[in-house]
């Protein structure tokens, strides 16, 4: 029987077991997130602010998560914005990636959303041709400004100086 003939359950990962097992997948998506702690305490902060994590897991592991918040938009309106997607491999998201965009996508029409929006990395060549294979469009950059080491002058010095 394939991954894909199987009877699968979304849930959504509203505790600390679900978040800590939805790790291992999140890692890969987010390398950057070394240290499991750091990881459950920025979901965490994120879930105050309404970030959803849902999954899908077989009866050992997580298999493919999806991370969202729905957000209003100037640009776009009632948006949901879709932060994470991942899975163990490019195998299993070939064969669970659809079921679960295509129940965000159910989602979002129940939420009397007006688009989904998400964003990847340039080189992420699989995942671009996933997203424009379920209708997606590409229709702006990204651009990302870090800010740690940076110096800044703080606003009240710019304030000042523009009086």
């Amino acid at each position: 029987m394939t991954e894909s003939s199987k009877k699968f359950e979304i849930r959504e990962a509203k505790n600390e077991i679900d978040i800590l097992n939805c790790y291992p997948v999140l890692k890969i998506l987010r390398p950057h997130l070394k240290y499991v702690e750091e990881y459950i305490e920025r979901v965490n902060r994120q879930h105050a602010k309404g970030y959803r994590l849902f999954y899908i897991a077989d009866s050992e592991k997580v298999l493919i998560v999806i991370g969202f918040t729905i957000r209003e938009r100037l640009l776009s309106g009632k948006t949901v914005y879709l932060e994470d997607f991942c899975a163990l491999n490019w195998t299993i998201h070939e064969e669970l990636g659809p079921l679960l965009i295509n129940w965000l996508l159910s989602y979002a029409k129940e939420a009397h959303c007006d688009n989904i929006v998400t964003e990847s990395a340039f080189t992420r060549y699989e995942i671009h041709r996933f997203y424009l294979n379920h209708g997606f469009k590409i229709t702006a950059h990204h651009f990302s400004l870090p800010l740690i080491g940076k110096k800044v002058p703080s606003t009240s010095a710019l304030q000042e100086s523009s009086s």
